[in-house]
């Protein structure tokens, strides 16, 4: 199944969601962190962002903005969406789309088929971005990720060593892909209207170093680390010798403070804690 053709975007430029969403009886749901975009400009960026693949995988359809928008750039589109409310709604904005396939189920427990898929986009909650991030990363390992995430959150996974944003995201992030900011999004572009504004990030996969160091002897490293954030590493982590033994034997500097280490040194670091723990 190929791309669909542009032509059939057009009646879909300019909808009024809060008023499709009224038609169909849906009111947003803030169990769900329900905020739909509601910005055409922003969705166009977002996919030009994701570029041309087979397969792309969306987290969250959401009312479709974007749905439809990756079905004209890709052979198949595989929406994950836990609300079955928007089920009729999702029937009609894709009426012109066979390529577009729905999944009503938890995104966390969705087992992915092919494993392997090259493009995954999304809005990612706030509150489980990191166990999201950690499916796609180790399960499904894509190419290419464009997100929209919460400002503050987007601002950690990008930031670089010796700025106040950085820390145990920003290492997560940076271990597995090459994050970059693209964009600014007002709260204004959704609805209802959240509290902070979001930005949209594109990580590519740099996948190699999970097959060095289990991620979950990384994510302990770095929390550990992390939980003193302003004290230099010998003082923050006085009570665990063989953690501390093991940063030095890494080649790091025992007075820097944990914000001040790159991430490929927390990787070298974790790297020789995984080679003490299997010994």
């Amino acid at each position: 199944m190929g791309p669909q053709s542009g032509k059939s975007l057009r009646p879909w430029q300019g909808l009024d969601i809060p008023q499709l969403l009224k038609q169909f009886s849906i009111s947003p749901k803030k169990t769900l962190g329900q905020s739909f975009l509601i910005c055409d400009h922003v969705a166009d960026k977002i996919v030009a962002a994701a570029g041309h693949d087979d397969v792309a995988v969306e987290i969250g359809a959401g009312t479709g903005m974007l749905t439809v928008r990756l079905a004209s750039h890709y052979k198949n589109v595989i929406a994950i969406e836990i609300d079955q409310r928007l089920k009729a709604l999702h029937n009609m904005i894709t009426a012109d789309f066979p390529n577009v396939v729905f999944v009503y189920e938890d995104f966390l427990k969705w087992i992915p088929r092919p494993t392997e898929i090259p493009t995954v986009v999304g809005n990612l909650p706030y509150y489980i971005t990191t166990p999201i991030l950690e499916k796609v990363f180790f399960q499904m390992k894509p190419k290419t990720m464009v997100f929209m995430v919460q400002k503050e959150l987007g601002a950690r996974m990008v930031a670089n060593p010796g700025s106040k944003t950085y820390g145990a995201l920003s290492v997560f992030v940076q271990s597995f892909t090459k994050p970059e900011m693209l964009f600014h999004v007002t709260k204004n572009c959704f609805y209802p209207a959240p509290e902070v504004d979001s930005v949209v990030v594109k990580l590519e996969g740099i996948y190699g170093y999970e097959e060095v160091v289990d991620p979950e002897v990384l994510e302990h490293v770095v929390k550990r680390a992390f939980q003193q954030r302003r004290k230099m590493l010998r003082s923050g982590l006085k009570k665990e010798p063989l953690l501390l033994k093991k940063a030095e034997e890494a080649g790091i500097d025992t007075s820097l403070r944990p914000e001040q280490i790159t991430v490929e040194q927390y990787v070298r670091w974790a790297t020789l804690v995984k080679r003490q723990n299997t010994a």
